[in-house]
């Protein structure tokens, strides 16, 4: 028959002989199996880092932000006549140039201002109004930020659609006859609130008239009134003028 024997044959005296005051000894077995676990936990590390797993996941550091980049989007509004564009950043210490760009496809883009930065620390508010306002087709607008050493930056794209029925709006009076013509060019399809004032406020003549596409002229009667100055008050949709009409 075949007998079990220990992995070791120290008596308990020899066991007693070894030990050594305020230290922990393991046995030889303990730090086989020890040693063995470890061995098999390294493997399993090694094969994990290598990439054998589909679950193994690398932290990547996120992206810093652009110290120099606009705090706030770039925005565009149309005041008037013209298109109001505003923007505000964080720091400028490494910014050499603001270029405002401007497009009517959103492809090509071209350079219609350069605003040097305030070179604050602490950030700044920029205004710049754009007086080429295009009506009833978007336009385009990006900022692009250049940097010490070349680097440059963009911008969101931002639209701007200004709706206007009506341009170059005038008018003529025949003086043969007293009649009184308003020209004007037309957009789109839309309609005119037209308004006739005296010089003291009072509305002597209201219609609403069709403005056609291209050139429209309309008549203003105005020859059955008394001499004198008066106020034509002309509404469409992104359309309000008031001229100063002399009927003599």
């Amino acid at each position: 028959m075949f007998k079990l024997l220990p992995l070791h044959s120290h008596s308990n005296e020899e066991s007693k002989s070894n030990k050594t005051p305020g230290k922990m000894t393991l046995n030889h077995g303990i730090t086989g199996c020890l040693i063995l676990w470890l061995v098999l936990v390294g493997c399993s590390g090694s094969m994990r880092s290598s990439g054998h797993y589909p679950e193994a996941v690398f932290a990547r550091q996120a992206p810093q932000p652009d110290p120099s980049f606009p705090d706030q989007p770039l925005e565009a509004q149309v005041v008037d006549e013209f298109v109001e564009l505003s923007w505000d950043t964080q720091n400028e210490k490494t910014t050499v140039l603001f270029e405002v760009q401007k497009s009517t496809d959103a492809l090509s883009f071209q350079t219609i201002a350069r605003v040097p930065p305030f070179g604050a620390s602490a950030g700044a508010h920029y205004v710049h109004p754009d007086t080429g306002l295009v009506y009833n087709q978007p336009i385009y607008y990006r900022l692009k930020i250049i940097e010490k050493g070349g680097q440059a930056h963009y911008s969101e794209t931002v639209r701007v659609y200004e709706e206007k029925a009506v341009t170059d709006i005038d008018w003529a009076l025949n003086p043969e006859n007293n009649h009184c013509f308003l020209k004007f060019i037309g957009a789109i399809s839309a309609v005119a609130r037209i308004n006739l004032y005296r010089s003291d406020g009072a509305l002597i003549f209201s219609e609403k008239i069709p403005v056609q596409s291209g050139m429209n002229v309309w008549e203003i009667p105005l020859r059955q009134h008394p001499g004198g100055v008066y106020f034509l008050q002309f509404r469409t949709p992104g359309t309000h003028r008031v001229l100063r009409v002399l009927n003599i």
